[in-house]
């Protein structure tokens, strides 16, 4: 087909001829190079549309940009997904939110980590490490643990079990109290 322009309107062909343009009054661009098998639409707000012809797409948006659909969005990538966000990001669903990792699940605060759950929070796992700089606190109504052996061990200073009524000890066998 060829290209079509007025010179004094369409951006015509470059200089060997390899783009091709179509250029609205308002400033709408359509360019296509040949050379690149490339694609991009740009608008005079800034929007662009880029197919840089190697597989490659991207879309720019000055402002914001909105996704919308009456059923599912779903995004498969052959090796990685990525969401930057220059201050939050928000996930929200009216049933489930469900992440699943093959090996590894990490999360990181720059300095707090909050869960919270008006029902039950329940973990599972082979071991669990727990590690804290400086205090850990536990606080319930009521706290059982159970383990086939317990150590609790004071590296520097006294142990303190307290209690405002009886402090019970029992054993399935004699016992040692020093």
């Amino acid at each position: 087909m060829g290209g079509m322009f007025h010179g004094k309107v369409g951006l015509g062909g470059g200089a060997q001829n390899h783009m091709r343009s179509i250029q609205t009054k308002s400033g709408i661009k359509v360019l296509m190079n040949d050379n690149e098998k490339s694609v991009t639409i740009l608008d005079p707000s800034g929007n662009t549309y880029f197919m840089d012809g190697n597989g490659n797409i991207e879309v720019t948006a000055p402002n914001n940009m909105t996704f919308t659909a009456g059923k599912n969005i779903k995004m498969n990538a052959g090796v990685d997904i990525t969401s930057i966000a220059g201050s939050n990001i928000f996930a929200t669903a009216n049933v489930n939110i469900v992440s699943n990792a093959g090996v590894n699940m990490i999360d990181t605060a720059g300095k707090d980590l909050m869960q919270s759950a008006t029902g039950n929070i329940h973990e599972s796992s082979d071991m669990r490490s727990e590690i804290s700089e400086s205090e850990r606190n536990i606080q319930a109504k009521k706290s059982d643990s159970y383990a086939e052996k317990v150590t609790i061990v004071s590296t520097k200073e006294n142990a303190t079990l307290q209690s405002e009524k009886t402090v019970k000890s029992q054993s399935g066998e004699e016992g040692n109290s020093h």
